[in-house]
């Protein structure tokens, strides 16, 4: 075998290493928890701790040879129209999957009224933006979003050229990446609120007046624009409809690069038979003292009651 079968990226070789040992953590903990559930049902072992294996810190000396080095390669930025197609079919699913999420909450008798009578209310105004079909999937009606592609491709056209108008061309590179990345993706979700702002604001409206129809003329109501505003807004802030927002930016985030960056990489030897195999001597091996810390995370709920976080534990 050869050094360059037997050579690998150093990142590779490192990131190995410590995923390893997150692993070992996650066997440990599981292991742990087995225990405990023997312990609790065995009254003698029932008052002793349960034991826990914690790695504080582990150290590492690893010898290996560096082989050379992969030069780095910069990435190629997407279209603004394909990015556009792309956010443009990750909502058309979001609101099919929103749809069935908000339909099972409107039969759950243990909400409060109030959250079933909203989900009610919001399932009622998303059906209404599919085409009546038999099959499982679900096409938006045209009529209803038909400048939706042109609003995302002008939106996302401006974020592009101005991306490429800082880099000087239509490529980045792996520190640009990011960067760039988080821009797009972060106008897309503005753009995409908005636009689903007016959306729902319009289907609202439509909602109420065509009830208001159906009422004596004594017993009708003014449509109050303001309040369907704040309504559509606190909707869409809300966990059931953030979620088409965050399917948006993921799109735009997936898609913003036709070819991603690759940074450049240092090509190693490692291992005790392949470095000694290769018969270099002391004064070539490199060798890297690694530290590691083991530091636990685990999910804690918000007072606010938002979405649980996941933090130092």
């Amino acid at each position: 075998m050869n050094s360059a079968e037997q050579d690998q990226n150093l990142s590779e070789l490192v990131g190995a290493i410590v995923s390893s040992i997150a692993h070992a953590r996650g066997v440990a903990d599981a292991e742990a928890l087995r225990l405990a559930h023997i312990y609790r049902r065995n009254e003698l072992l029932k008052g002793l701790p349960v034991p826990r294996l914690r790695l504080r810190n582990i150290n590492i000396s690893l010898p290996l040879l560096i082989s050379g080095m992969s030069p780095s390669e910069a990435g190629t930025l997407n279209t603004s129209a394909n990015i556009a197609s792309a956010c443009f079919h990750a909502l058309q699913r979001g609101l099919g999957l929103l749809l069935a999420r908000l339909k099972q909450k409107a039969d759950m008798e243990s909400l409060p009224e109030e959250e079933r009578n909203e989900a009610c209310l919001y399932s009622i105004l998303i059906n209404g933006l599919f085409e009546e079909s038999e099959k499982d999937t679900r096409t938006l009606k045209k009529e209803r979003f038909e400048g939706y592609k042109h609003i995302f491709t002008s939106r996302i056209g401006a974020v592009i050229d101005e991306a490429l108008e800082r880099n000087g061309n239509d490529v980045a590179t792996s520190s640009e990446q990011s960067s760039i990345e988080t821009y797009v993706a972060d106008s897309v979700a503005e753009a995409t609120r908005r636009l689903l702002q007016e959306l729902f604001f319009t289907r609202l409206r439509e909602f109420a007046i065509g009830r208001q129809k159906d009422l004596p003329e004594a017993e009708r109501k003014p449509f109050d624009p303001a309040r369907a505003r704040l309504r559509t807004e606190a909707f869409l802030h809300g966990e059931d409809g953030g979620i088409l927002v965050e399917d948006a930016r993921r799109a735009a985030a997936q898609s913003c690069y036709r070819q991603q960056a690759k940074p450049a990489e240092i090509r190693v030897i490692a291992g005790t038979d392949n470095v000694k195999n290769c018969g270099a001597g002391p004064e070539m091996i490199t060798r890297i003292n690694m530290t590691i810390h083991e530091e636990g995370l685990e999910w804690t709920s918000q007072p606010d009651g938002g979405a649980d976080r996941l933090c130092p534990e």
